[in-house]
């Protein structure tokens, strides 16, 4: 276990010459480590890491998936050194963020908008005109100046962008 400790060691130490502080996962490593000495392990596996990364049960998934990439990553780094060591598959645990669905406004929404904004103080509303003013030019001016072919498949949003601001 010792030589496992060892190859952590030297992995923190490269990741963070590289820029990375790696605070959690230092701590993340550390417990796995204990967890494979507790049950007499000698090599990482698959199973093993899974079983650590679920730990408490009761935790967020987050925090699992968390905690399995820690070991997934340094587990890629070791098997260079040890071909035993098993690097557990991506997707065995969810990990991704929960991004709130974006709310879409319709025209009517938005007019009830700009006609509330008629009632705040005169500078927040000459701010909020000019800025769908400006919104809405520049929406029509990449209209009109937009070629048949720059809304098809075969152009990337990237190139429509920079041929609508070329002067």
């Amino acid at each position: 276990m010792s030589r496992l400790r060892e190859q952590v060691t030297d992995y923190l130490r490269l990741r963070r010459s590289l820029g990375y502080k790696l605070v959690e996962h230092e701590r993340f490593l550390s417990q796995f480590l204990d967890y494979l000495e507790q049950h007499r392990a000698t090599t990482i596996t698959a199973e093993n890491a899974l079983a650590w990364a679920r730990l408490p049960a009761d935790a967020n998934p987050r925090w699992h998936g968390a905690r399995l990439s820690a070991v997934r990553g340094f587990a890629a780094w070791a098997r260079a050194f040890d071909p035993d060591i098993q690097v557990p598959p991506t997707g065995l645990l969810p990990m991704g963020s929960t991004r709130a669905t974006p709310y879409l406004y319709s025209d009517a929404q938005v007019w009830a908008l700009i006609n509330a904004a008629a009632d705040l103080v005169p500078s927040v509303r000459a701010a909020t005109l000019s800025a769908y003013d400006l919104t809405c030019r520049i929406r029509y001016d990449l209209t009109c100046r937009s070629r048949r072919g720059d809304h098809g498949m075969g152009s990337p949003p990237v190139t429509r962008l920079r041929r609508s601001f070329r002067r």
